[in-house]
């Protein structure tokens, strides 16, 4: 698979956006950007993180009723974190952080050594 840039961006839809802010700007730590106005009811509150957009959707309508769907859990790497967290913010998706370690042979390790992803190398540019 070739991916169009090296980090991805993320929707969470919530009614709840008090308590969803508090975690992921607090406890995560991801850095609020701004709100954009996406359409009458619903606002995007998006944050920057390592140059992924964490975009929190706000409605103001209730959302419907649905399993769940898309990734399973969001990764975050961070420096100086002592060990890994895992992490569930108030609507019931995880989260976790890990500090990054090398990489080997293409494989990238958490700081406990398990396997979290796979690096492709970089196209060279002629």
């Amino acid at each position: 698979m070739q991916l169009a840039k090296r980090v991805i961006d993320v929707g969470l839809s919530t009614n709840d956006l008090e308590p969803m802010l508090r975690f992921w700007q607090q406890d995560v730590a991801v850095r609020f950007d701004h709100v954009l106005p996406v359409r009458r009811g619903q606002k995007q509150y998006r944050h920057d993180e390592q140059g992924s957009v964490i975009k929190l959707n706000h409605h103001a309508e209730p959302l419907p009723e649905a399993a769940p769907s898309g990734y399973r859990e969001l990764i975050i790497t961070r420096e100086g974190l002592q060990k890994p967290r895992r992490m569930v913010d108030p609507d019931g998706n995880r989260a976790g952080m890990v500090v990054l370690e090398p990489v080997e042979n293409g494989v990238i390790y958490d700081n406990c050594g398990q396997v979290i992803g796979t690096m492709a190398p970089s196209p060279s540019r002629n």
